[in-house]
């Protein structure tokens, strides 16, 4: 939104644009852009001058010289009033907000010690305004923060927190509340003591680092600072008055001139964001590519509803009474995570009765056993064995079964059309389901072959809220009835990706493979 997708600051690396690179590409750039004569070297330690020149003449007195054309990049237009912008992540169960304007500092400009203080007290860390209201007064968030940078081409000030869908609206309030308080109100003495305190220790700790030295002296010859910049860097936050912090954050926070973006669920908070637009209420939508897109135009056609849907979705795969002459399905994958194998095999029996085991190296991890109205969770490596409480059996009957769709009505499950969203390239229908304890999951249903692409559930942990995303690919065709063959299940910045080894019906499993 600041910087355009054509401008390198705005570029967006992915897995298709790194794999676009080529050896020639990357000895084109070196050549054209590493000389000699547009370089810097800091050198701070135990050494002198003259063995530095010598040094150096050794390890790069053969780098020629050369001429670097500058490029220039075109700007985007600015926002002449507030807009608000939504990326749609119909799963997301919070909304990642991030309040932003372009700032017009230079580096080592004559505001960049009052700004980066007015910051300190604003949005700067746990102490500061933004955290003690989002967090400690509202609850609306694990923490709340601003930053403000200033850069030769265009910086810019950034305020954000991650909060719940529910209070995505109230959260912004109290966010232009606070940025247009420290507009409009001159900080308080004992803030402005506390900051100057903070940043002169923070100064203090940074030359203790010869890196930061080396830094301080390229930045002072790159950006033509005084040569006593550094030296005087004390004074100059010693010289900030509560005057000096009004006035540049009148002049570098602008409310009503900022894009306002939320990433998260746009059914749950686009409404509520509508009043914060200043142009007649008409939010902007773009993809997680950073890609405008018609949020009309990628609408739920009339009529379509979730059930019709997931009814599809059946009918892509076989259809139920193909399903229904499954009478037992045993389902056999691996996957190597960290250089250890995992061995996956999931049988089923019916409807009532499940059997879900996990080896690690050949050792047994996890089993979980369902038979009828009863479970069991056994974890060895853990010592863990004990039975599956009731309140928790439906969400472990739809774990385990290979069609959980057709559970949904006589669990009480709930489904809701909240959507269409982009996965990995193909529309998609996403589909809420709820349990009956309120526990939510997004399925992502492709439009075309009415196939299972996705799931996203929101799972609680003693750390708190965490997302499990399972992608579903290569589907083939068992007995008249299409079962995925790669699942890969990403938990963090962990990910697992099992492939089918085989899949066997109507083997005439024993009761006993299901017993407790």
């Amino acid at each position: 939104m600041l910087y355009g997708k054509d401008h390198p600051y705005g570029e967006l690396m992915t897995e298709e644009t790194v794999d676009n690179f080529t050896l020639e590409d990357i000895q084109n750039y070196y050549n054209t852009y590493y000389k000699p004569n547009i370089g810097y070297l800091a050198v701070v330690g135990d050494v002198t001058e003259k063995e530095m020149k010598k040094l150096l003449k050794k390890s790069f007195g053969k780098w020629k010289k050369g001429d670097v054309q500058e490029v220039k990049y075109e700007l985007p237009q600015q926002p002449e009033q507030t807009q608000v912008v939504i990326v749609d992540r119909p799963s997301s169960v919070q909304s990642s907000l991030i309040l932003t304007n372009p700032v017009d500092m230079k580096p080592g400009a004559e505001d960049a010690v009052a700004a980066s203080l007015m910051n300190n007290i604003l949005g700067g860390g746990m102490d500061a305004r933004l955290f003690q209201n989002l967090r400690e007064t509202h609850g609306y968030t694990y923490g709340a923060y601003s930053s403000i940078n200033s850069d030769e081409i265009l910086g810019r000030f950034n305020a954000n927190a991650n909060v719940r869908n529910a209070v995505t609206d109230s959260a912004v309030v109290e966010f232009m509340t606070e940025l247009n308080k420290i507009r409009t109100e001159r900080v308080s003495e004992e803030e402005l003591q506390d900051a100057k305190a903070y940043m002169m220790g923070s100064f203090g700790r940074g030359l203790e680092n010869p890196a930061t030295v080396a830094v301080y002296a390229i930045n002072t010859a790159r950006y033509g600072l005084p040569a006593d910049y550094y030296p005087n860097y004390l004074k100059k936050v010693e010289a900030v008055t509560a005057e000096d912090v009004q006035r540049v954050a009148q002049k570098y926070i602008n409310p009503g001139k900022m894009y306002v973006l939320a990433v998260g669920n746009a059914s749950e908070i686009s409404d509520k964001l509508k009043k914060f637009d200043k142009d007649d209420s008409q939010i902007t939508y773009y993809n997680t590519m950073g890609e405008k897109v018609d949020r009309a135009a990628m609408g739920v056609p009339a009529g379509l509803t979730a059930e019709k849907v997931i009814n599809d979705y059946i009918q892509a795969i076989g259809g139920k009474a193909n399903i229904e002459k499954l009478k037992d399905i045993s389902v056999t994958s691996s996957a190597t995570i960290q250089g250890m194998k995992l061995v996956f095999t999931q049988q089923q029996k019916g409807n009532d009765k499940f059997l879900v085991q996990v080896l690690m190296n050949n050792s047994p991890m996890q089993r979980v056993i369902i038979n009828g109205d009863k479970g069991k969770l056994e974890a060895p490596m853990q010592g863990v064995n004990q039975e599956i409480p009731k309140e928790q059996l439906a969400t472990q009957k739809l774990e385990a079964n290979l069609f959980p769709a057709l559970l949904y009505e006589k669990l009480g499950i709930e489904t809701k059309l909240t959507g269409v969203e982009d996965v990995d390239g193909t529309q998609a229908y996403a589909v809420e389901v709820k349990q009956p304890n309120g526990q939510k999951a997004t399925h992502y249903f492709a439009k075309d072959t009415g196939l299972r692409l996705k799931e996203v559930n929101s799972l609680e942990t003693p750390q708190g809220a965490i997302t499990q995303t399972k992608t579903y690919s290569n589907y083939k065709e068992v007995n008249g009835v299409k079962f995925p063959h790669v699942v890969e299940t990403v938990v963090g910045p962990q990910s697992i990706k099992a492939e089918v080894k085989t899949i066997e019906v109507n083997k005439n499993l024993s009761d006993d493979t299901f017993k407790l």
